[in-house]
């Protein structure tokens, strides 16, 4: 049977229409994961972050991770006594976030926080360090691959 280019042109546009409208409602079914579900708060709170980062971008001795086999260590900075840091770990993936996890700041005598990976499946994390020395605030963020 031979079209002519009438009926090409229509089987052409009925093919996009599909598509189109195929592809919005496969969008329009997707998870939209926040980063975070208090943005709003946050965001309120962005200048004390903005204080906390620089204040730990200036200390001589950083805090820094190493991606380790079974573990990953969090070291912080020996000038500060173990005793006196305390926050939080943030483990965020940001593919899925119910596997986003977060760890109290235990530190061990050498200023070291070891989290297992056992918890943790392979790929991209950005883990977010929220610490304070007394009433002082630091942050800092870190990418990882697992």
């Amino acid at each position: 049977m031979k079209f002519n280019w009438g009926t090409n042109i229509a089987i052409v546009y009925i093919a996009f229409l599909i598509f189109s409208i195929g592809t919005a409602v496969y969008f329009m079914n997707m998870d939209v994961n926040l980063v975070s579900s208090d943005y709003y708060e946050q965001e309120l709170q962005y200048q004390d972050r903005i204080n906390s980062i620089n204040r730990a971008n200036k200390l001589e001795e950083k805090v820094t991770i190493e991606n380790g086999e079974k573990e990953v260590k969090v070291i912080f900075p020996k000038i500060f006594d173990h005793k006196l840091i305390t926050g939080e770990i943030h483990l965020y993936r940001p593919s899925d976030e119910r596997l986003d996890l977060k760890y109290d700041i235990n530190l061990d005598s050498t200023n070291i926080v070891s989290i297992g990976k056992e918890k943790l499946l392979p790929g991209y994390w950005k883990m977010k360090v929220d610490w304070r020395v007394k009433s002082v605030k630091y942050f800092n963020e870190f990418k990882v691959f697992l």
